[in-house]
This record gives structure tokens, sequence and C-alpha cells, in this order.
């Protein structure tokens, strides 16, 4: 896949990244403070098992992290997708955000392309 003459490359729980950022969480680290996890632990979910010992998210944390983003729970199969991995359309959508230097914090219109992302999904339909 391309967008806008570069490569596609997959990441594992694009949408959190995307909304830990646009929340101000920077850093693994600072997330990983927040949620009450090290940073290590943090990233070994993120990248779901690439580390040796590394385990998938508990519930606890699930719920913790949808409350700390802000997210409704019924998003929580966009922050937290099965695997980790976002069907193609809405990894390219949620990149395209991003790339657009969507800001959740800033306006309605912006607010709205985030909510656009969320509706977008749930209606299956994806106009990157």
């Amino acid at each position: 896949m391309k967008m806008k003459d570069r490569l596609f490359h997959p990441v594992k729980y694009r949408y959190l990244r995307f909304l830990a950022s646009q929340k101000g969480y920077k850093t693994t680290a600072g997330l990983a403070d927040v949620i009450g996890m090290s940073t290590e632990t943090l990233r070994t979910r993120l990248n779901d098992g690439t580390a040796k010992g590394a385990s998938r998210w508990r519930l606890d944390e699930v719920y913790r992290v949808m409350d700390i983003l802000h997210e409704p729970l019924e998003n929580i199969q966009l922050v937290f997708p099965r695997d980790g991995r976002d069907s193609p359309e809405m990894a390219l959508k949620i990149e395209k955000a991003a790339h657009d230097g969507i800001n959740i914090a800033d306006g309605k219109t912006k607010k709205d392309s985030v909510s656009d992302i969320i509706l977008t999904h749930r209606s299956g339909k994806v106009n990157v």
C-alpha cells in the first residue's frame, strides 16, 4: 500500500498510538507512567509479544487506557483491535489523519475528523 508516494508500514495499535499522541503523550514513558506500568511493559504490550516474555493486554489495563484517553468503551475495538492490527483501510485512515496534523484538542473541525474515523470504521466505508 502507498500513501502520498511513500510505502505504508503496518504499525500495531496505530489508533491507540494516535490517540495517545493527540492527548499529549508523546513518548511511551509518559503514557506508561500514567497507566501505572513500566515503559518496557508498555512497549511489549504495544508490540504484542515480540519481546521475550511479553504478554498481552490485561482487561484492567485496557479499561485504564480507555479512561486515560477519554475514549468511550464502545470504541474499544478501535483502540484495541484483534491482534493489535487495524484493517488496512482503517490503518490508512488513521495514518492520513495523523499526516494531516489532526489534533483532537483543537476545535470542532479537527474533532469531527477523528469522529469520522470512528464512523467510517462502523459503517465499513473508507474515504482516504
